[in-house]
């Protein structure tokens, strides 16, 4: 900061014309400035990473979020820039968090995100793919995610419980990464519930699911239903399933009253299932049904 500047120039100053003794108390005074050199480096460290972070937010989710939301994003991002530039900010402030002061972010309350919007599922994702797994969500709108980048909302590592509460969320995935899928791979006692899934999933990699793409351990999927279109552009063995590409782990993977509506295209594709591509840990598939095609190679 201007303060701390200012304050090492004036002992800097002092340093020719001091006797002994204040020598002394200017080396104590070097040394407490240098500590908060070093502070204030951590801090305006902390600055740069937020402000990386909200670049890495307005590109992701340009067209997603409304003229006002983006106008603050673009606001508090300039305000930043100037803060880090200008060096005039102190300590305490560089170390605020200045991300969770948009007013847009959806609140957190008892380790539940609820998810109104495309943004709001984006927000989730971006949490559980950042380590904060056990996240849970409450889904409490219908959403369509069509024309918004599948990598955006993908659930790259989940074990909490996502409750659908019988709404619809509309895929539009296109990707080469294997375990295709809105939750892309889901483990510990992770709980999908009341969910209705709808669109596409265009994918040349393996182990494509219209829920999930693998389920570990004790997951369970129950009162689901998919309606999702696997278009498979990969040749062989490729272990699409309906609901689950594969299943893995320890434990017992359960899938209770669903339904796979869909389809799975691939006229060079084979191996695939209407409710689960391929399982190597034990599956439990209960009171579910299948009316959904699979449109792919039987030779």
């Amino acid at each position: 900061s201007q303060a701390l500047k200012d304050e090492l120039n004036a002992a800097i100053k002092a340093v020719p014309t001091a006797n002994n003794s204040e020598k002394l108390v200017l080396v104590k005074k070097f040394s407490e400035l240098f500590q908060q050199v070093y502070e204030c480096k951590l801090a305006y460290i902390n600055l740069m990473n937020q402000i990386e972070e909200l670049y890495i937010m307005s590109s992701s989710l340009s067209g997603i979020l409304a003229a006002e939301q983006a106008a603050e994003l673009s606001a508090l991002i300039d305000n930043l820039v100037n803060m880090y530039l200008e060096g005039t900010v102190g300590i305490e402030d560089a170390n605020k968090n200045y991300v969770e002061e948009l007013s847009f972010l959806p609140e957190i309350v008892d380790n539940v995100v609820k998810i109104e919007t495309a943004f709001d599922l984006t927000f989730f994702a971006a949490k559980v793919n950042d380590g904060e797994s056990g996240l849970n969500a409450v889904l409490e709108a219908d959403i369509d995610l069509s024309g918004i980048a599948g990598s955006s909302y993908m659930l790259n590592r989940f074990t909490g419980t996502f409750d659908g509460q019988g709404h619809t969320l509309k895929l539009d995935i296109k990707t080469d990464q294997q375990r295709a899928a809105l939750f892309c791979h889901t483990s510990g006692n992770a709980l999908i519930k009341d969910l209705i899934l709808r669109g596409t999933i265009e994918t040349s990699n393996k182990f494509a699911g219209g829920i999930v793409g693998q389920a570990n351990d004790n997951t369970t999927i129950e009162n689901c239903a998919s309606y999702v279109q696997i278009n498979s552009l990969l040749e062989g063995d490729c272990s699409h399933g309906g609901l689950i590409g594969y299943t893995q782990g320890s434990g017992t993977v359960r899938v209770n009253n669903c339904l796979f509506a869909g389809s799975i295209n691939g006229a060079n594709t084979n191996n695939c299932g209407g409710i689960c591509g391929w399982s190597e840990v034990k599956t439990i598939i209960s009171n579910c049904l299948l009316t959904g095609n699979l449109n792919i190679q039987t030779e």
